[in-house]
């Protein structure tokens, strides 16, 4: 079946649209000497041994650097503003043992979302049946009743292309200071589709969407050839990318306690993070994509954590030529 394609203009208005939502920067003319840049406020996540997200830290508990280079931190406060979020389902037949498990997790997500946020219901099989069973509303019943809809069939999944449009219909939704993700669970296992890991990352980059992927691989085959990592490995580096990318985090249940626990955690974690700002110390870097990362103080008894934050920010937004791309409509 061909496939329909749309071309992609990202206007001046869609661009500030999304410096500001994301927590980014503005354009940066270039400047031939050091310069202090506009602020920046980043997600944060920090997680404890148990791999929990604990609801408290101070700013002298964190160090930021950016390029390498430790930053001023200008605030830490939490982030508990209403989120407006995706949720995107795998429903092709290599998932279709999953299916059930998956949808209880799903409605118990939707049951447990704040009357603010605001959610939509994706199913995917192949790149060319990528449908939304809800769009946008803060009614249970009505995402509960879309929720309902939902059945596998057989097909090449797609699981780049699904994430792709959850990505970018979640970037477009017009919501007043809302965060935004997107919530993926599939076995990770993409056969056919039309974009690239590349594509979705620059994607993820560009809008800033945190993604929290729950991927149930345990029945993909984990035997790897002599030339490539088996069918569950690359489920898992797919996965674990694109989690990482964005700041959100990845689960991998093997078991219905272990997805009911990951199922907390997202919910714990829609409902509330961090943000940290900055404001940059050179803002005469030639680069557009600048690498941020945020450590713990190391500190005599205090309990290892891991802290999550998005791969970094566009200090200085590409053009829309660049990021011209044919675009399929779900």
């Amino acid at each position: 079946m061909k496939r329909s394609r749309i071309t992609v203009i990202v206007s001046a208005t869609f661009l500030m649209f999304v410096a500001n939502q994301s927590f980014g920067s503005q354009n940066i003319p270039p400047n031939p000497t050091p310069s202090i840049g506009p602020q920046v406020r980043l997600r944060l996540i920090v997680t404890d041994k148990s791999d929990h997200s604990i609801d408290e830290i101070r700013k002298e508990d964190i160090k930021v650097f950016e390029e390498h280079v430790e930053q001023t931190i200008l605030s830490l406060d939490r982030d508990q503003r209403p989120i407006d979020f995706g949720i995107a389902i795998d429903c092709s037949g290599s998932f279709k043992q999953l299916t059930t498990p998956a949808l209880s997790a799903v409605q118990t997500i939707i049951q447990r979302k704040r009357p603010a946020d605001e959610v939509f219901i994706e199913r995917f099989i192949s790149s060319d049946k990528i449908e939304r069973m809800q769009e946008f509303t803060a009614i249970e019943s009505l995402l509960l009743t879309g929720l309902k809809k939902i059945k596998t069939e057989d097909g090449q999944s797609a699981v780049i292309d699904a994430l792709y449009i959850a990505v970018d219909h979640t970037a477009k939704h017009d919501a007043n200071d809302h965060r935004k993700a997107v919530i993926l669970i599939t076995d990770g296992d993409d056969r056919a589709s039309f974009y690239k890991r590349e594509d979705l990352i620059k994607l993820l980059r560009l809008t800033n969407i945190q993604v929290f992927v729950i991927g149930i691989v345990t029945l993909l085959d984990h035997n790897a050839g002599l030339q490539r990592p088996g069918q569950q490995e690359r489920a898992e580096q797919l996965l674990r990318s694109v989690a990482e990318e964005s700041g959100g985090r990845l689960f991998l249940p093997k078991n219905t306690e272990e997805l009911s626990k990951a199922t907390d955690e997202i919910v714990h974690d829609l409902a509330g993070q961090f943000v940290v700002s900055y404001q940059p110390t050179d803002s005469s870097r030639k680069t557009d994509f600048r690498n941020v990362e945020v450590k713990m103080v190391e500190a005599p008894g205090r309990e290892k954590t891991h802290v999550i934050t998005p791969r970094g920010y566009y200090a200085i937004t590409p053009t829309s030529d660049s990021k011209s791309k044919d675009k399929k409509s779900p």
